[in-house]
C-alpha cells in the first residue's frame, strides 16, 4: 500500500505588512482555518490543481501552512495558516517543495513583493490505487425517494480482484433509523422484513444461530433486552454496537463493553451488538487476529457514517470468482476510509449480506443461492431499516 505523497508549490503570498519587518499586529500569529478547493475534480493523478482562496483573507508574511483535512468527494483541504517573521527575504520562481503529511508537514514561503496575492500550486506525487478505485467507481448514483437518500452501485477491480459493491447513503436526520427484530419462526428475508415494515431501505443485521435463527448478539429495543452477545461471539468479533438514540433521528457506534448491557437498553431506543469495529473517531482499526473470518475474503455488511452527517449501508458482494470476489476485514476497512467514513462496524455477512431499496428491490448479489443474481437472499431474525 503506498503512501499518499502530496506536495505544495508555495509560490507567492501577499504580504499585509513589509518584507523586511517583524510583523507588528499580534492578530497574525492566532492560527485561522482557510479553505482551498481544487479546480479540477481529476483527484490524487499526476497532474497539477491551482488552488484559490475562499475567504477574503490574504496569507501574511512567513505563512506556514499546515495540513488538517480533506474531503475526498468534494476535493476541498482544509489548510491552517499562522504567520511567522520574515526570515528569508524572497522565494524562488519554482516555490518552495515539501512533502505534505496528515497533522505534520509545514511549509514556510516567505515572499519580498508584497502586491503578489497568495498563489498556491497542489503537485500529487503519487497514489494509492486502490483509493483511486473507490474514489472514481462508476456508482451510477440515484435517488431513493425525495429526502436525499441515494443509492449506488459499482463493479472494479479492488485489491488485486473483482469488487461488487452496492451503498446506499442518507443524512441520518432526516429519516428514522431502526432495528427491526423478529427471530424464530418468524425470521424472513432483508427484503420481506423490510418491505412487511413500510421501510425505504434496509440492509440485514447481526449474527445469529442459524438453526434457531435466534439472534446470538446484544439486541435491545425500548428498554427491554432482547438478547445478550455470547461469549463466542464476543470474543470473536462482537466487539461494537450500533446505538439510536431516542426519536430515531441520530445515533452512534462504539466499542462495546459488556459490563452496561443493561444501561445501554436504557441509553439507546434500539441498539445491536456485531462487529468488529471498523472505524472509530477517522481512525481505522487495526485487528491482529489471523482467523479466516478476518483474513480471508467474504461478502461483508457494513454500516458507518461520515462527519456530514450521512450513514452508509455498504454491501459487498463475495464468493462469485470473477464477478465480485469479497473483502477481508482490513479491506472493507479501508473502503470505509476510501469513502471518508469516520465510524464505522460490520454486521454479519456471508449468506446473510443484502442491501434492499424500495425503487430497485435487493441491490446487490447474495450468495445463500450460489448464483449471480438477487434472488438468494438469506432468513435472518433481525434488520437495520430506515423510513
Amino acid at each position: 500500500m503506498k503512501r499518499f505523497l502530496i506536495s505544495l508549490l508555495a509560490f507567492a503570498c501577499m504580504a499585509l505588512s513589509s518584507c523586511t519587518e517583524k510583523p507588528q499586529d499580534k492578530t497574525q500569529n492566532t492560527p485561522g482555518t482557510f479553505r482551498f478547493v481544487i479546480s479540477s475534480y481529476r483527484m490524487f493523478e499526476q497532474a497539477e490543481y491551482q488552488l484559490r482562496l475562499q475567504t477574503g483573507k490574504m496569507a501574511s508574511v512567513g505563512t506556514q501552512i499546515e495540513w488538517t483535512d480533506y474531503d475526498l468527494e468534494k476535493n476541498e483541504f482544509g489548510v491552517t495558516f499562522r504567520c511567522l517573521a520574515p526570515d528569508v527575504a524572497s522565494v524562488s520562481a519554482t516555490g518552495l517543495v515539501t512533502s505534505l503529511k496528515a497533522g505534520s508537514t509545514t511549509i514556510y514561503a516567505d515572499c519580498a513583493d508584497k502586491q503578489k496575492v497568495a498563489t498556491f500550486k497542489l503537485t500529487v506525487k503519487g497514489a494509492n490505487s486502490d483509493s483511486l478505485a473507490v474514489v472514481h467507481a462508476p456508482w451510477n448514483w440515484k435517488a431513493v425517494g425525495t429526502k436525499g437518500a441515494e443509492e449506488g452501485y459499482a463493479t472494479f477491480t479492488l485489491f488485486d480482484k473483482v469488487a461488487s459493491i452496492s451503498i446506499v447513503r442518507y443524512p441520518i436526520a432526516s429519516y428514522t433509523t431502526t432495528v427491526f427484530e423478529s427471530g424464530g419462526s418468524k425470521a424472513g428475508t432483508t427484503s420481506t422484513l423490510a418491505s412487511g415494515q413500510g421501510a425505504a431501505f434496509a440492509m440485514n443485521g447481526s449474527y445469529f444461530n442459524t438453526t434457531t435463527l435466534y439472534s446470538n448478539t446484544f439486541l435491545a429495543k425500548d428498554g427491554g433486552v432482547i438478547a445478550n452477545s455470547t461469549d463466542t461471539e464476543y470474543n470473536n468479533r462482537s466487539n461494537a454496537i450500533l446505538g439510536i438514540f431516542a426519536g430515531r433521528k441520530s445515533l452512534e457506534i462504539k466499542s462495546i463493553d459488556t459490563g452496561k448491557y443493561n444501561q445501554y437498553a436504557k441509553d439507546y431506543a434500539d441498539v445491536i451488538a456485531s462487529g468488529p469495529l471498523l472505524m472509530s473517531g477517522g481512525k481505522k482499526i487495526q485487528h491482529t487476529k489471523t482467523t479466516d473470518f478476518y483474513t480471508v475474503s467474504h461478502p461483508r455488511s457494513i454500516f458507518g457514517y461520515d462527519k456530514k452527517g450521512y450513514a452508509y449501508m455498504i454491501v459487498i458482494d463475495g464468493r462469485f470468482s470473477g464477478k465480485g470476489e469479497g473483502a477481508t476485514v482490513k479491506e472493507e476497512t479501508d473502503i470505509c476510509s476510501f469513502l471518508g467514513l469516520t465510524d464505522a462496524m460490520n454486521f454479519d455477512g456471508g449468506g446473510s449480506s443484502t442491501l434492499w431499496t424500495t425503487s430497485t428491490g435487493v441491490l446487490n448479489h447474495p450468495c445463500d443461492n450460489s448464483k449471480w443474481d438477487h434472488a438468494g437472499e438469506r432468513k435472518v431474525p433481525n434488520i437495520i431499516m430506515v423510513k
